[in-house]
C-alpha cells in the first residue's frame, strides 16, 4: 500500500449520495469539501468522468461489484481527485468504491484500474475527462431525463434535492462530459480528454529507482 497522505476528515455518511447518480455525487461532493474548508481551494479538485464510445468501462472495488473482486462494468463513472496541499500527493474521492475514502490515488490506479493485472480488449478501454472542480460547479447540468426509461418509470430513483442547473441556465449538459473524443479545445468549460496513460502518469508519485 501506498503510504497515505493526510486525508481531510469526512466520512461518507456526511456526503450526499444517490445510487447510479455518481455525476451529481461528485458535484455534491465538491461543494461539501469547499464549505467545510477541506479543500485549500476549488484548484485543487477535479472531477474526472470514466468512459469510452462503446461505454463499456471496467472498474474493480466497486461495492456494487458481484465477484470478489467488486467488478463493475460502468456506462460510465465519475470521480474526484484532489492534490494534497503541499506534498505532490494525490487522493481519490469515490462514493461507490470499497477501498478507502478517500484513498491514494496509487492505491485507486492499482486495485480499481488494476493497471498492471489486466489486458482486456480496445472496447474496454478507459477514457479520463477531467474537468477543473470550479468550471464543473458552473457548467454541469442534469434534468435527469437520461435515467427515465421509455414507459416513463425511472432506471434508478432519483435525488431528491431539485435538479442540478448551470450558472448561465442550462438544464442538461451531461452529453458534454460523456463525450470521449481526444480532440483539441480551447472551451475549458468541459475540462480535457485523455487516455488511460496520460491520465495517470502526473498523478501517480514518483518512485526512486536507485538501487
Amino acid at each position: 500500500m501506498t503510504p497515505a497522505p493526510t486525508a481531510p476528515a469526512l466520512s461518507r455518511a456526511d456526503c450526499t449520495y444517490t445510487s447510479c447518480y455518481c455525476e451529481e455525487n461528485v458535484h455534491r461532493l465538491i461543494d461539501t469539501l469547499l464549505q467545510r474548508g477541506l479543500a485549500a481551494d476549488a484548484g485543487a479538485l477535479f472531477a474526472v468522468f470514466i468512459s469510452n464510445p462503446s461505454r463499456t468501462v471496467p472498474l474493480w472495488a466497486q461495492r456494487k461489484g458481484l465477484n470478489p473482486e467488486g467488478l463493475v462494468i460502468w456506462d460510465y463513472h465519475v470521480i474526484l481527485i484532489q492534490e494534497v496541499a503541499g506534498s505532490g500527493d494525490w487522493l481519490v474521492w469515490d462514493l461507490d468504491t470499497s477501498l478507502d475514502f478517500p484513498v491514494p490515488f496509487a492505491d485507486y490506479a492499482g486495485q480499481a484500474f488494476k493497471t498492471m493485472d489486466w489486458a482486456l480488449g480496445t472496447q474496454f478501454d478507459r477514457f479520463f475527462r477531467v474537468i477543473p472542480a470550479a468550471a464543473y460547479l458552473d457548467n454541469f447540468a442534469s434534468d435527469r431525463s437520461h435515467m427515465v426509461a421509455e414507459d416513463g418509470s425511472w432506471k434508478a430513483p432519483p435525488p431528491e434535492y431539485p435538479c442540478l442547473v448551470a450558472k448561465n441556465g442550462d438544464t442538461m449538459t451531461l452529453s458534454k462530459y460523456l463525450d470521449m473524443s481526444i480532440v483539441d479545445s480551447q472551451d475549458e468549460r468541459w475540462g480535457s480528454v485523455m487516455d488511460e496513460e496520460t491520465f495517470l502518469e502526473p498523478h501517480l508519485p514518483i518512485r526512486n529507482t536507485d538501487c
